[in-house]
C-alpha cells in the first residue's frame, strides 16, 4: 500500500488505470473518504491531493486447456464529454473530428444539446477537436481542469465559458455578469453560489 500525490493532468481514472485498479475501488476505499469529501468530482483533482492506493490482491480464474479465452478489463476506456456552444446557443447536430494525442480521428455529430461523447484512454491528456463545417480547430487538455473551489479551477471554467478573467478587474466584472444573469446577489466575489452555478454550467 502507498499514498500517491496527484500531479497536474491526473484524475481518478488515470491513477486507477496506472495502479491496476477499478476507479470505484480506489474512490470508495475508506482511506480515501476525506479526499472524496473534499473533491466531489473525481475527474477534477488538484495537484498535491493525496490518494491512498491499497495493495493489489491476486485473483484466480479457471479455464479449460486447448481453448481460447478472453478476459475483459472493466472501466476501460474512460468517457470524455464536452458541450459545444456558440454565442450562448448549443451547437446541435454539428459534425466533428476528435483525435486523442495524435491518434486517428474519430468522427461524429453533437446531440441536441451540443454535447459530444467519446471514449478515451484513461491516461489521455491531450486531444484535437475539429469542426469542419465552421473551420474551427482547438487543442484540448484532458484532466487538467482544477476543482471549482480552487481559484484556478473557477477561472479556467469561466474562461472556457467565454468570460474574460485575465485581470482582477475582468474577473470581478465576469463574476458580476454571471451573478446578474442567474439572479444571484451581485457582489463580484467568487462565493459558493458562483462556484455552484459555474459547476452546473460546466
Amino acid at each position: 500500500m502507498k499514498r500517491r500525490t496527484v500531479k497536474q493532468g491526473e484524475s481518478l481514472a488515470s491513477i486507477a488505470d496506472d495502479e491496476g485498479f477499478f476507479a470505484g475501488t480506489l474512490w470508495d476505499h475508506p482511506e480515501n473518504a476525506e479526499l472524496k469529501a473534499k473533491r466531489p468530482d473525481p475527474c477534477a483533482l488538484f495537484p498535491g491531493d493525496v490518494m491512498f492506493v491499497p495493495d493489489k490482491r491476486e485473483r484466480e480464474a479457471t479455464a479449460a486447456t486447448g481453448r481460447t479465452h478472453r478476459f475483459k478489463r472493466k472501466g476501460i476506456p474512460a468517457i470524455f464529454r464536452l458541450t459545444l456552444e456558440y454565442d450562448g446557443a448549443p451547437l446541435a447536430g454539428e459534425s466533428y473530428e476528435f483525435a486523442v494525442e495524435g491518434g486517428p480521428a474519430k468522427t461524429g455529430t453533437t446531440d441536441g444539446t451540443g454535447e459530444l461523447i467519446e471514449y478515451v484512454p484513461p491516461g489521455a491528456q491531450r486531444a484535437t477537436l475539429r469542426l469542419p463545417q465552421i473551420g474551427y480547430v482547438t487543442e484540448l487538455k484532458i484532466g487538467h481542469l482544477d476543482p471549482t473551489d480552487e481559484p484556478s479551477g473557477l477561472q479556467d471554467r469561466l474562461r472556457n465559458l467565454g468570460f474574460p478573467v485575465g485581470t482582477d478587474d475582468e474577473l470581478r466584472e465576469s463574476i458580476l455578469g454571471l451573478q446578474r444573469k442567474h439572479g444571484l446577489a451581485e457582489t463580484g466575489e467568487a462565493d459558493d453560489s458562483v462556484r455552484r452555478v459555474v459547476g452546473d454550467l460546466y
